[in-house]
């Protein structure tokens, strides 16, 4: 319930919570974007690469309209190559383990409760290891808080419902790594020089996750993610 008493509504469909991007030139890009891949689509272009390759997917929901196409999309992916763990992935990056053939790692940011709901079951059926990034302080958090996230900081068009800690441990024990969004998706280029900041975002929410699920938690992705998101 909200602060209000008002019954909490949530988005269920992408229509109604796909989020806003800022500025004329990175709508522009959406569009352009999204029409390349329908083009893609329609002409059914699934080619495997010619050359050995890693592939980074990342996504941040599954919504109920989304499952089927979500699922048809692992399973065309699965034919072109491998799903690999986030540790695999790590060390194929560091060249301790050799990219032989074309292979895919799949995260979600965001910390949104369809990765579990949507996303997972089709995950664990087709045999599919990801990563889940999630902003620890907005897990669990009521829904003003829900609102205001969405809202206004990750700027969706709708309130979209949060995982809870125990689907968090669902997704744990189905062999998903559970890792840091920091804990309130804070852009790292802005607590440059505030330490006290800087650690209750990034190592606070590493250990909000180690004492909920109680099992470590290496990994972290930067919020916004693009390189002067995250300074020196």
């Amino acid at each position: 319930m909200s602060s209000l008493g008002i019954q909490p509504a949530y988005a269920n469909a992408w229509q109604q919570a796909e989020e806003q991007p800022r500025g004329l030139l990175r709508r522009a890009r959406r569009v352009l974007r999204q029409g390349a891949i329908s083009l893609a689509a329609a002409r059914r272009q699934y080619e495997a690469p010619r050359t050995p390759s890693l592939r980074l997917l990342f996504c941040h929901y599954v919504f109920d309209n989304q499952v089927a196409v979500f699922e048809t999309q692992l399973r065309q992916l699965q034919t072109l190559g491998e799903f690999v763990s986030t540790d695999q992935c790590l060390q194929m990056l560091r060249g301790q383990i050799p990219i032989e053939k074309s292979s895919f790692h799949l995260s979600f940011d965001d910390g949104f409760a369809n990765v579990a709901t949507n996303a997972a079951p089709i995950m664990k059926r087709l045999g599919i290891p990801g990563t889940f990034f999630v902003p620890t302080a907005i897990i669990g958090a009521d829904y003003d808080t829900v609102r205001h996230y969405c809202l206004n900081v990750t700027r969706y068009r709708a309130v979209i419902e949060m995982a809870s800690w125990s689907q968090l441990a669902a997704l744990a024990e189905q062999g998903i790594d559970i890792a840091s969004h920091t804990r309130t998706h804070t852009r790292f280029a802005d607590m440059s020089g505030e330490k006290a900041r800087m650690e209750d975002e990034i190592f606070g929410s590493k250990a909000d996750i180690e004492r909920q699920l109680g099992m470590p938690c290496p990994y972290i992705s930067w919020p916004y993610g693009r390189l002067s998101d995250a300074d020196d």
